[in-house]
């Protein structure tokens, strides 16, 4: 008896069910894609090493690509090696159908699928215009699974996320995205921010927006060779031991203000304009000065100017500012300050644009200042295009000449 048993506990094994995290744990995901030359096992033993635990793979619906992947796991298994879950990653259309995610799991032995509260883990991406009947689609699924959805999609889904890299931001939510960032990784400070983030928000989950992506990926390659590899092991160890990152001293971490003025160069003394979608800018000169002034878009009547403040004067530390904007006062109207706030008694979509009022235009045609008081400003980056505060007006333009932030 004793060496049947022996024989079939290999077998047993093979066909074990994986444990499941829990739901309240702190776990690491990890987008992982099919991409030609792809070497699986060398990448999943590294995310073991790098302490992530579960691979989101982009799976597009063919149930043989996943393959590899299984066989990369098992040989890893057989050496020994821990590896992480295979998750499924869909991208569905506007008619919602979800069938691609259980073709996944019937092709996944259970060995190596990652369950969540002990469901199936199903994680979506951005939804698409008009997409439409989530819950429904779900319900068609031959089990309920553990489903974490982006932010854009209408249903209920059991955990949320804001994918930073579409979005130009990322939201305080239970999941929260990070990036090392594409063209401008600002040699490993903008992976680091996003990781210092992550950390003091506490989430349930942190997804990584790449693994192996060319432009966006932390993988080994021969430019960045394995920078981003120690450093997602590093930041995946101080989030699931709760320990704070501290940032670098930079610049401007010493200075009580930072400004931008179109009157002296620099312009940009730790304040820069950031250009987005609602918040094009031309400089222009106006009254005899140049100035910054806001230009029609289309995305509708608000226009707007964004400003980014530089990471090393206050990122992600709740305090106290006061912001002093120097404008042409002339015509009619009003326009208003919104900043990513330290708020949590706001919902995360409305933090990171908390009002500081509004400021009425008195005709006078001259240059003006008003200031507005922030008392718990976060400048996070969390607005488009990793801005921290923006000027809004509706059907008309705003100039400026000047705007200074000042610690409190």
């Amino acid at each position: 008896m004793s060496l049947a048993v022996s024989l079939l506990l290999p077998l047993l094994g093979l066909q074990a069910e994986a444990p499941s995290f829990s739901k309240d744990g702190r776990v690491t995901a990890a987008y992982y894609y099919l991409l030609p030359g792809a070497k699986p096992e060398t990448d999943f033993l590294e995310m073991e090493k790098a302490g992530i635990d579960v691979a989101l793979v982009d799976f597009a619906g063919d149930p043989q690509a996943l393959d590899p992947l299984v066989a990369a796991l098992d040989a890893l298994v057989k050496q020994k090696k821990e590896t992480p879950r295979l998750g499924v990653y869909l991208k569905p259309g506007a008619k919602v159908d979800l069938g691609a995610a259980d073709a996944f799991y019937d092709r996944v032995p259970k060995r190596h699928a990652a369950r969540v509260d002990g469901r199936l883990l199903l994680w979506l991406g951005p939804a698409p215009a008009n997409a439409d009947g989530l819950d429904e689609a779900v319900q068609r699924l031959r089990e309920p699974p553990f489903l974490v959805a982006e932010v854009s999609w209408k249903g209920k889904p059991d955990r949320s996320y804001a994918l930073g890299a579409l979005r130009g931001f990322a939201l305080d939510l239970p999941v929260v995205s990070v990036s090392p960032g594409t063209l401008d990784r600002e040699d490993g400070k903008t992976y680091e921010r996003n990781w210092y983030k992550a950390v003091r928000l506490e989430p349930r989950m942190v997804v990584l927006e790449s693994w192996n992506g060319a432009a966006d990926g932390v993988a080994e390659t021969p430019e960045r060779k394995r920078k981003y590899l120690d450093l997602t092991h590093r930041f995946t160890r101080d989030y699931k031991v709760n320990e704070k990152i501290v940032l670098p001293k930079g610049k401007w971490t010493a200075a009580t203000q930072v400004a931008y003025t179109s009157v002296y160069n620099p312009h940009e003394e730790g304040l820069k304009p950031v250009a987005t979608e609602e918040g094009l800018f031309d400089t222009v000169k106006l009254r005899g000065f140049e100035g910054l002034s806001t230009k029609e878009n289309k995305k509708g009547p608000v226009r707007r100017l964004c400003f980014d403040v530089d990471d090393s004067f206050c990122y992600f530390e709740t305090r106290s500012f006061m912001v002093a904007v120097e404008f042409l006062d002339l015509g009619e109207g009003a326009f208003s300050l919104e900043y990513d706030s330290g708020d949590r008694t706001l919902p995360a979509e409305q933090r990171v644009v908390k009002s500081a009022g509004s400021v009425r235009y008195s005709g006078t045609g001259s240059w003006k200042t008003e200031t507005f008081r922030l008392p718990d400003a976060a400048f996070g980056n969390g607005q488009p295009g990793g801005s921290d505060f923006r000027l809004s007006i509706e059907n008309r333009g705003l100039a400026v000449r000047s705007v200074m932030v000042l610690k409190q």
